[in-house]
């Protein structure tokens, strides 16, 4: 269950060669995108990291546009907590694919595995590091 939850549905995942001979108005290796909001890169809800990944856009201009609709008349807060409400979390890897266009398909999906493994370490070796720091501190 941890597995699917993860990686999605089986139903959800395309063969490499669907959609070769099929031709369309996106990038080679693309698919239309879908609207999620991104768990990844979230400061609050992931609404504006979720626009940034659909829009292709960095997130922090969405950010920066909700939070002076905040300071104009607080539109941007309503606003925000009614995309937090409609818009769907990305929590399989395969749903984080077709965030960002990508064919889910298992290459692909062995990819984002990978780079969220790499993140994983990374943050486990800050986290080791800051420990450390903090115990010569107290030492």
């Amino acid at each position: 269950n941890d597995v699917v939850k993860v990686m999605g549905q089986p139903y959800e995942f395309e063969s490499s060669e669907t959609y070769e001979n099929v031709e369309t108005d996106f990038e080679p290796g693309k698919r239309p995108k879908r609207f999620y909001r991104d768990p990844d890169n979230k400061i609050i809800g992931g609404v504006s990291a979720g626009m940034g990944a659909y829009f292709r856009v960095d997130p922090l201009w969405f950010r920066v546009a909700f939070v002076a609709l905040c300071f104009a008349g607080g539109s941007g807060l309503i606003a925000y907590f009614i995309l937090w409400i409609l818009i769907p979390e990305a929590q399989s890897t395969a749903e984080k694919l077709e965030m960002q266009g990508e064919k889910v398909n298992i290459e692909n999906i062995e990819k984002k595995i990978k780079t969220e493994i790499k993140d994983i370490e990374e943050k486990l070796t800050d986290l080791t590091d800051k420990a450390k720091q903090a115990y010569k501190k107290k030492k």
